[in-house]
């Protein structure tokens, strides 16, 4: 089970490109 790093605030500045209702 590896932890996505989705949460991370880091991570969410990234992941907010692509799911910005995340």
């Amino acid at each position: 089970r590896k932890k996505k790093p989705e949460r991370s605030k880091s991570n969410f500045r990234r992941f907010s490109y692509g799911s910005p209702t995340q």
